[in-house]
């Protein structure tokens, strides 16, 4: 049985029409699907699915190893393969998955790093002289990241009538199109309004035309991408903190392990956050934990004794 050459076009609108993936990780799906095609059929070969054995993936993730690839980047390209072709063996083009026999890489656990309330105020500090529409733009933007918990691709989605002033919540549209509302803290809700101000100070400023509701434009006034927001939160980051990562994503650790940490509800969180299952957010109840172990261990008279 010939698989055909659009195993993984049909996949994709799969993805796109069915499952309401974003954009972006329907994008991540197909780079990881491209490396497999060439890997196995070469560029321009002939897309044999159903010819496909386990060890031909085996071979394939010892590439990507001696690529230097993260194991926890070989772990996702193997999710990635197994939802593939559990899909292709569902539309009956392939007759096993070559998938189903093969474990995940041994990983180390790692706990999200995020930032401590004394980065954070630096972070802000950077914005404090902040007049012009770049200005209140950027401070906005990181401070839709911290104090929402929100993903990037969320903030990437947001438009400008998602803002409730009156309700005091922004709605975002997560995985799998599915909306939530968050609360906005008084501090973002200033944030907001002024921003807004300056948005339409600025279009007005660039001659209007603006086509796009998008509520975060670019100093050309077109929306902002993804990869913009996450140079520009990593460039304000890096003034702030050493951490390995300092993208929007450790704002959204932070924003979750403050929480925890000064009490939150645990299911309250998941669903700020927008977690499908509590696992993904239990993460960071590990590092309220640590910290509570540190301070005890500094603060207890038993805990001093070496």
């Amino acid at each position: 049985m010939n698989a055909g050459t659009d195993g993984i076009s049909s996949f994709l609108s799969y993805l796109k029409a069915e499952r309401r993936l974003s954009s972006h990780t329907v994008r991540a799906y197909q780079n990881d699907l491209e490396q497999l095609r060439v890997f196995l059929f070469g560029v321009d070969g002939t897309e044999e699915w159903n010819s496909i054995e386990p060890t031909d993936i085996r071979s394939f993730l010892i590439h990507l190893r001696h690529k230097r690839l993260a194991r926890t980047s070989i772990n996702r390209t193997l999710s990635t393969l197994r939802t593939f072709f559990q899909f292709m063996k569902r539309q009956k083009r392939m007759d096993i998955d070559p998938t189903q026999d093969l474990k995940n890489l041994k990983t180390p656990k790692r706990q999200p790093h995020f930032l401590t309330p004394s980065q954070a105020q630096q972070l802000a500090s950077l914005f404090q002289l902040s007049s012009d529409f770049a200005g209140y733009r950027d401070k906005t933007m990181l401070g839709c990241f911290l104090y929402t918990g929100m993903r990037r691709a969320e903030l990437v989605g947001l438009k400008t009538g998602d803002v409730s002033f009156a309700g005091s919540t922004i709605r975002v549209m997560g995985k799998r199109q599915k909306e939530r509302l968050i609360p906005l803290h008084p501090i973002l809700v200033d944030w907001l309004k002024e921003y807004l101000k300056q948005r339409a100070d600025f279009i007005l400023q660039i001659g209007g035309g603006i086509s796009t509701d998008a509520l975060f434009l670019t100093n050309q006034g077109k929306a902002c991408t993804g990869d913009w927001m996450y140079s520009q939160t990593k460039k304000y980051l890096s003034q702030v903190t050493q951490s390995d990562y300092r993208g929007p994503h450790l704002l959204r650790h932070t924003f979750a392990t403050w929480l925890l940490s000064e009490g939150a509800d645990i299911l309250a969180v998941k669903e700020l956050l927008g977690h499908a299952g509590l696992a993904a957010t239990q993460v960071y109840t590990h590092v309220s934990i640590e910290r509570l172990k540190t301070a005890y261990a500094k603060a207890h008279p038993k805990g001093q004794q070496g």
